[in-house]
């Protein structure tokens, strides 16, 4: 407890929740988000797409699909279940909503982002450089949104085992 809410305890009022400065709320987006991602572009065929990005060499849990460098969703393996042969041959776009599926922007931070994967039940979601260009910049992940937090656990356990570590050998 602080002074402040030792204070306002002593008057009858407590205080639950813990008053600090959320680092979600600090960090944004593109401080976080994963840069260098692969885009399957929209007019590859599905049976391609499959062999080429979820093969054995699969370096991403899932791609967003581009045309021209615009963001149209996102696809992962179950996107391409149930798959017969007539399907295959259709192009990966065929795969993607109508709609515009939820993304990030680079200016946004991480709590806001958060937030919203968590409403919808996402893991990751595109981010891209505008509302209005839908130009692909990245991929931001559960995991990325979850740096700052860290970053500051790492500060705080640093602080405590210097503040709270062993005495010297000299002070006998």
């Amino acid at each position: 407890r602080s002074i402040l809410t030792e204070k306002i305890a002593r008057r009858g009022h407590h205080i639950y929740r813990e008053y600090s400065v959320d680092p979600m709320e600090q960090d944004f987006v593109e401080e976080v988000m994963t840069r260098n991602v692969t885009a399957i572009p929209a007019d590859m065929a599905i049976s391609e797409a499959l062999t080429t990005f979820f093969g054995a060499g699969q370096t991403q849990r899932a791609y967003p699909v581009v045309r021209d460098g615009l963001f149209l969703g996102m696809v992962d393996r179950s996107s391409f279940q149930p798959l017969d042969a007539q399907a295959a041959t259709r192009p990966v776009a065929a795969l993607v909503p109508d709609q515009i599926p939820e993304y990030a922007l680079p200016n946004e931070n991480c709590r806001s982002a958060a937030s919203r994967m968590a409403a919808f039940g996402l893991q990751r979601m595109a981010v891209i450089e505008s509302a209005e260009s839908h130009r692909l910049l990245g991929i931001v992940s559960r995991s990325d949104l979850l740096k700052p937090v860290e970053h500051l656990h790492e500060e705080e356990s640093l602080r405590e085992r210097f503040s709270f570590g062993s005495p010297d050998a000299n002070d006998d």
